[in-house]
């Protein structure tokens, strides 16, 4: 039985509630991930962000993954995990929501890679694994929903030295984004889609991650995402037109305007353990 808290507990019966409506009605071949692919075929509006490519990214910088041990953290609905046993990883998902590691397992079992990813329900802040266990640790958009001292601790007490964590998150750089997000979002006919408790990841989170592994960090910004974002809270995003000028917008700034780059709402957090 797993120990939550008040807060973890409202974020388990979120994303309980979020995944069991989001894959209510999804096949086993909806779950499928195509080789090569890096988009979950159930949320494809997310490859407008630049999502899929955020992942093939992150399995890029930790490198080769054949034979590699790999705990995946808040594993969802299991795309991750999949991606990483389809290269060779032997994988370890944990997700504090029962019902994602019911999607995982499920989406494990569709791509007949159920004897390479093991599933669990469990605590970041409390992992039960062994010091020094994993070759490679990978979450995307989990650290910014908990406590980042304690989680940043356990994971470097279950990286083995040597060894690499890649994370995916959001970003609160954006003064601009961050206003949208607090007055708009949930408000207006504006659709709110993160859980009451989580906040965009700050600089002084990262200043954390620094502290627990020696400053062996990088942030990485590959990509450019505020106006494509924007247009979400200001209703652009039904709009063909919008949505590519949009989109145009922020791969101008990304390389012409470099110094804009540690704006965008999304990072690629890189963690050594030396």
């Amino acid at each position: 039985m797993v120990e939550l808290g008040n807060c973890e507990s409202r974020e388990a019966e979120f994303w309980d509630s979020r995944i069991s409506v989001d894959f209510a009605d999804v096949s086993s071949e909806d779950l499928i991930v195509e080789q090569g692919s890096f988009v979950d075929a159930h949320r494809e509006e997310l490859s407008y962000f630049g999502v899929g490519e955020l992942y093939r990214l992150s399995l890029g910088i930790l490198g080769e993954l054949s034979g590699k041990t790999v705990l995946d953290c808040g594993c969802g609905s299991g795309l991750i995990s999949v991606l990483l046993a389809k290269y060779g990883a032997l994988v370890h998902a944990i997700d504090i929501s029962p019902v994602s590691r019911e999607v995982t397992q499920a989406r494990a079992k569709a791509n007949d890679l159920g004897d390479k990813i093991s599933s669990y329900v469990m605590n970041l802040q409390k992992l039960d694994f062994d010091d020094n266990t994993f070759d490679y640790v990978i979450g995307s958009f989990i650290l910014h929903h908990v406590p980042i001292s304690a989680a940043a601790t356990e994971v470097y007490r279950v990286l083995a030295k040597g060894g690499k964590a890649v994370f995916i998150e959001n970003s609160a750089n954006n003064k601009l984004l961050m206003l949208a997000r607090n007055t708009l979002a949930g408000k207006y006919g504006i659709p709110k889609y993160g859980s009451p408790d989580e906040r965009p990841l700050s600089s002084s989170q990262i200043n954390t991650l620094r502290q627990c592994f020696n400053d062996h960090v990088v942030v990485h910004y590959p990509s450019f995402v505020f106006f494509r974002l924007l247009a979400g809270y200001i209703s652009f995003c039904g709009n063909p037109f919008a949505m590519r000028l949009l989109s145009w917008l922020d791969r101008f700034t990304f390389n012409y305007l470099g110094f804009l780059r540690k704006y965008t709402y999304f990072q690629i957090i890189e963690l050594r353990k030396e």
